[in-house]
């Protein structure tokens, strides 16, 4: 296990899943008015909670944060399609031409010009392109790109998870629990039990649809297809908007079952809106970098198979000779995709 543990696990799941951790710990903290314990075993502990807590934001941030962007045509498609688009201006006119003929070249793919074929093409000619520069071993800014718009995106979803969840301690502070079972109305605390047992409730329907949808077999229809992902993507938001509530009654109720002073609302209240803001520019800041990546996997193409012709002897490409330069079969391996960075793709 340790061996898979790589550069994308630690800024995709252990940073964001630090981060939250750390603001779960912030009402405690100044309280105590002391850091987290500096143990070895308490770090080991720490770390594997913030790896599986990353992971589990990233789930559902890979789903919620918008990985298409919507072209001239108001139709969805991925970053790495839309630049090369023919009006679109990242990437020049004789660059997309050069990087048109390379791709042929290589994969036997024709991704330039407004037919469905040639956009329908650029995905798999992204993901070919992006394991040539890994096979080269040049894809050094492609990973540190990618690596940076999953940490981005798991920071923002972090920042607001952990928002609501100091939302709940705000609150502790002016509504204690009280229950009251002779009276028709509900209690601060009977209310807070109830946005939790109907979180949880919602997140385990939700979860199940989500499973459901996971192991429907892929329609071959386009339209069939975006109608399952509109459907898993809904599955989705419904948990992330109950993990939200949930965490806000999690933080209620800790801040009624241990108490702290009041001279720390103030401070708990101000981390708030810092909070959304970070979260948000985290969230602009993953777009960024996202458009740096698809970027970057062309341009570096580009210039990695012209400088250096020679394909590599692994078996995942052939050379042919009698040509104007080395041909790379279309067989190049398509990664997998990753749920924590998703998918290599932008």
């Amino acid at each position: 296990m340790m061996d898979r543990f790589n550069f994308y696990d630690i800024y995709g799941d252990v940073l964001p899943g630090t981060l939250l951790l750390g603001i779960f710990w912030l009402p405690f903290g100044l309280t105590t008015m002391s850091l987290p314990s500096s143990e070895i075993s308490s770090t080991l502990l720490l770390l594997v909670l913030a790896y599986i807590a990353g992971h589990l934001i990233q789930m559902v941030a890979l789903m919620v944060a918008p990985i298409m962007v919507r072209d001239t045509n108001n139709k969805k498609r991925t970053r790495s399609s839309v630049i090369l688009d023919d009006d679109n201006t990242v990437f020049g006119e004789v660059f997309k031409e050069r990087l048109g003929k390379l791709i042929a070249d290589a994969f036997d793919l024709a991704i330039i010009g407004k037919n469905e074929e040639a956009i329908h093409n650029r995905e798999t000619a992204f993901y070919q392109a992006r394991s040539y520069l890994l096979l080269v071993k040049n894809a050094g800014y492609v990973e540190q790109y990618e690596g940076l718009y999953a940490l981005m995106r798991g920071f923002a979803f972090a920042f607001f998870v952990g928002c609501a969840y100091l939302v709940g301690w705000g609150l502790s502070f002016h509504w204690s629990t009280r229950w009251s079972f002779c009276r028709s109305e509900l209690s601060m605390g009977e209310a807070a039990w109830l946005v939790s047992m109907a979180s949880i409730a919602g997140a385990l329907v939700a979860t199940g649809f989500t499973v459901y949808y996971e192991y429907w077999r892929r329609p071959a229809n386009k339209q069939d297809r975006d109608l399952l992902e509109a459907k898993k993507k809904s599955s989705y938001v419904w948990i992330g908007i109950c993990m939200l509530f949930f965490m806000a009654g999690l933080g209620y109720f800790l801040g009624t079952w241990k108490p702290a002073p009041g001279r720390i609302e103030f401070f708990l209240w101000i981390a708030i809106p810092l909070g959304l803001i970070s979260g948000f520019r985290c969230l602009q800041a993953y777009r960024e970098w996202a458009e740096r990546f698809a970027e970057a996997v062309w341009r570096d193409f580009s210039a990695s198979y012209k400088l250096d012709p020679k394909t590599p002897t692994d078996g995942a490409h052939t050379h042919e000779a009698g040509g104007t330069g080395s041909h790379v079969h279309a067989e190049v391996p398509k990664p997998e995709p990753s749920p924590e960075q998703g998918g290599g793709q932008a």
